[in-house]
């Protein structure tokens, strides 16, 4: 009865977590981890994140972490007087393996009846305790895939003139910069690219900042 029941919970979490959407700034790849960690790269290139005035994009292959320098752009308003606004953001980007539940057949195929699992021996035998009796038993082996975790986190930053300091500001507020979904969906995109990967050019953001309506 106690094996039924964890096989029937285990089988609740995963269709809970399934049918969750994905957060924001967070996306599983089903591509291997090299793939994935290459596809990231290009993408943080070519949008001119890896390097700039401001510093170099630091981090390592083998620990899954990138963190990208300070960059600092502004944003001018056809007002009068004219409006100049300031902003400043950065990047940190995890990449990890994970292990997810095998998917199970779909509704429509009629999955295999599980045969009825005999109630467990519990009489005591010498050399054993009391307490052995009541060890329930061992849960069931789930087969498991290698899939890969992106998480990005923005940090954004807008610059108060009157306290003459950087204040942390909500970006959905404000059409500037490149969004957390925007770096996702171009690391998506490279991923879903056929072919070979054609030679990355990194933006100048110095030239061309990251200012625009997505």
């Amino acid at each position: 009865m106690i094996k039924k029941t964890f096989v029937f919970l285990f089988a609740i979490s995963i269709v809970l977590s399934a049918t969750q959407p994905a957060a924001a700034g967070k996306k599983t790849f089903s591509e291997n981890y090299n793939k994935v960690w290459d596809a990231t790269m290009a993408v943080l290139e070519e949008k001119g994140l890896t390097e700039h005035p401001h510093g170099k994009i630091k981090g390592k292959k083998k620990k899954g972490k990138l963190s990208t320098p300070t960059y600092r752009y502004f944003k001018i308003s056809s007002a009068r007087p004219v409006v100049e606004t300031q902003y400043r953001d950065s990047y940190v980007i995890k990449i990890k393996k994970i292990e997810v539940p095998v998917p199970k057949p779909a509704a429509n195929e009629k999955a295999p009846e599980a045969e009825e699992v005999p109630a467990a021996d519990v009489t005591l035998k010498p050399g054993d305790k009391a307490g052995d009796a009541a060890k329930p038993p061992e849960a069931p082996k789930v087969e498991t895939i290698t899939k890969v975790d992106v998480s990005i986190k923005r940090t954004f930053e807008i610059w108060n003139e009157e306290k003459r300091e950087w204040g942390k500001a909500n970006p959905k507020e404000h059409t500037v910069g490149y969004s957390e979904d925007y770096l996702m969906k171009a690391i998506q995109a490279k991923l879903s690219a056929k072919g070979p990967a054609g030679k990355v050019e990194q933006a100048n953001l110095n030239i061309t900042p990251p200012v625009f309506v997505e």
